[in-house]
């Protein structure tokens, strides 16, 4: 059986406690730290004869698991507006890097990422069309996957994942949270089928003009970050 705690040990813990209120109440919150709220639970306690001992375990305890919620919490808010930063970063580095790049004003409210990578796909489209009859046979099936992709905002009425991003748009009662998945999905698909066109012209052998085609699409590649999307082969 564990001893009592002596006089001295008590007054000792409870000034301990003390100080601790005072501490975090000045460091995060009077309110959630109240040392006369205290006061008022160990008059109480006394009044129920129990083990003082326990009590005062109890309280410090809970004054220590109190300050690690809410130091989780400030750990918390900060990686998030630490990687908020980093995403603000990247998007400016991106805004930058895409300025110069024609836009389709298809929705105001469409992210501009989007809007200027359906103008520039719209452009190369043609070229696309044009070189599909020197794909061989072994990868044309990628191939037209691909452009099929490109298809879905090409002429109205859009189609595919497209149809559903642009209603969403359109919606009276707009889902923000929505609309940012599938803005990541139709760049993660746009993304996917410029790496393919680039991976299956770049076997097309002895053609300085589908070279030249290659060098623009993977700048257009760089230019909006699409790098990390594989191709469909």
């Amino acid at each position: 059986m564990a001893k009592a705690l002596t006089d001295k040990e008590i007054n000792q813990a409870m000034e301990k406690i003390k100080k601790k209120h005072e501490e975090y109440a000045l460091k995060y919150s009077r309110e959630l730290f109240s040392y006369e709220s205290f006061k008022k639970r160990y008059l109480d306690f006394l009044k129920t004869k129990g083990v003082i001992d326990v009590f005062l375990f109890a309280e410090i305890q809970a004054l220590e698991d109190k300050k690690n919620e809410i130091e989780d919490k400030i750990a918390k808010r900060k990686r998030v507006k630490e990687a908020g930063d980093v995403l603000t970063k990247k998007e400016e580095e991106i805004f930058q890097m895409i300025a110069g790049y024609p836009e389709d004003l298809f929705h105001d409210d469409a992210r501009i990422e989007i809007r200027k990578l359906m103008a520039t796909l719209k452009i190369l489209s043609d070229n696309l069309n044009r070189f599909s009859y020197d794909i061989s046979n072994e990868n044309r099936h990628a191939y037209q996957h691909a452009q099929t992709i490109l298809k879905d905002f090409m002429i109205q009425p859009f189609s595919g994942l497209f149809s559903k991003y642009y209603r969403e748009l359109s919606s009276p009662i707009k889902k923000p949270s929505e609309i940012e998945v599938l803005e990541q999905q139709v760049i993660k698909e746009w993304g996917t089928a410029l790496s393919t066109f680039i991976f299956v012209l770049s076997k097309v052998k002895n053609n300085e003009e589908i070279k030249d085609f290659i060098d623009i699409l993977k700048t257009v590649q760089d230019d909006f970050r699409l790098t990390i999307f594989n191709p469909l082969i």
